[in-house]
């Protein structure tokens, strides 16, 4: 094995003691990185050899978590150890069942903890080599184009309803414009937009991730997750705009209720924009966090927490801020994972700040696609408030 020490994940809800298990980890010299179950972060799985899940009251949410992260390793098999609060056979075919390699229960034995993870340690070393093989074998089988085939027609259907989920343009109202850049992995994404107007002064906004990139259900998924985002409720002899913390909820709520195994995880951020004041009400489940500049080009981000939708009941978080003249606010979804320090993209968004609109949008992801070698769906969508408040109608 390599002399450098190994990265090992620690991932647990919040308010749940890890101490014991940092200084274990350590103690089999791992380099620990610590995570929070149910928000967003960026993990590089090409530099871990190790993930410990420590599982909290949310059983359901940790199996969720395990499938999602070995979706997104492909091919690469990384161990992942599941840490019960006790020993229970149902949670251990839980975990086991959901992706974990194996399970252990406190209290820990500190040698049994350690030698588990070396024998882990030792068992990833082998099938990275494995997976390399199989990579190059993977290349030499032509016994896959008739399964490709069938695929073929499965992704040009589901292609075909996702692209018609897809605005056809986007409004500008009142010195507010918007630009999006979408850019799919393959022929189908798993990435939707929109922006709608909810009456004479205010826009509605928003941006999902459903679904695996590529993935085939992710067409039907997103008919569910569009249905489901309402912004706009029509009484009798009125109506009510619906803020974007109960939006996400009635999403969360369509996709608990398909039951669906293993989950329909999704990302989705909502926004909601005052055109005369500039005040927007934004909630996020499962996206990266809402980047705002300023006029005067100071970058500053909009962090709050927000676990991916689909996973279990959850209440979402209303955030509210402000956007003046020649100020923007720019919205991802995770296909371009960056673990660079110190981060590049408020230098990025800063050097093409004298860009407006679709120029703006289209060169920073650009510039962004430039550190990222397997991109996954990327979508950024830009709220812009021009330098002078020219009125316009919706285009």
């Amino acid at each position: 094995m390599s002399s450098i020490s190994p990265q090992a994940v620690l991932a647990a809800p919040p308010q749940v003691p890890t101490d014991d298990i940092r200084e274990f980890l350590r103690g089999a010299e791992c380099v620990v990185k610590e995570v929070i179950l149910g928000t967003h972060e960026r993990i590089d799985f090409s530099r871990s050899h190790l993930i410990v899940i420590v599982v909290g009251e949310t059983l359901a949410f940790a199996a969720a978590q395990t499938r999602l992260w070995r979706a997104e390793m492909g091919d690469r098999s990384i161990p992942i150890l599941w840490l019960l609060p006790f020993s229970s056979p149902e949670l251990t075919v839980t975990g086991l069942d959901a992706g974990a390699d194996t399970c252990l229960a406190r209290p820990l034995d500190p040698a049994v903890f350690a030698a588990q993870i070396r024998a882990m340690l030792r068992h990833q070393h082998c099938l990275t080599r494995l997976w390399s093989r199989a990579a190059e074998a993977r290349q030499l089988n032509e016994q896959l184009q008739q399964a490709y085939h069938a695929m073929d027609q499965a992704y040009d259907l589901t292609r075909r309803v996702q692209r018609s989920l897809l605005p056809r343009r986007l409004p500008v109202m009142d010195g507010i414009r918007f630009a999006v850049h979408y850019r799919p992995r393959s022929r189908v994404g798993g990435d939707l937009y929109d922006v709608v107007r909810l009456d004479e002064y205010h826009v509605g906004f928003w941006l999902a991730d459903v679904g695996g990139p590529g993935s085939p259900a992710s067409g039907m998924l997103g008919l569910i997750v569009k249905h489901a985002i309402q912004m706009k409720e029509i009484h009798q002899g009125g109506y009510r705009l619906v803020p974007p913390d109960e939006v996400l909820t009635r999403v969360n709520r369509e996709l608990l209720a398909l039951e669906l195994d293993p989950p329909a995880l999704a990302g989705v951020i909502c926004g909601q924009l005052d055109t005369r004041t500039g005040a927007v009400a934004l909630a996020r489940g499962g996206l990266p966090p809402t980047l705002y500049q300023t006029n005067a080009g100071t970058m500053e981000t909009w962090n709050g927490p927000g676990s991916h939708l689909g996973a279990y009941e959850a209440d979402f978080i209303l955030q509210f801020g402000k956007i003046g003249p020649g100020e923007r606010l720019l919205l991802f979804t995770d296909g371009a994972k960056l673990t660079q320090e110190p981060d590049p993209l408020p230098s990025i968004v800063n050097r093409h700040a004298q860009l407006t609109g679709q120029a703006f949008t289209d060169a920073v992801v650009h510039d962004l696609l430039q550190l990222v070698h397997n991109p996954d769906d990327l979508t950024l969508l830009v709220v812009e408030h021009e330098p002078h408040n020219l009125s316009a109608s919706i285009a």
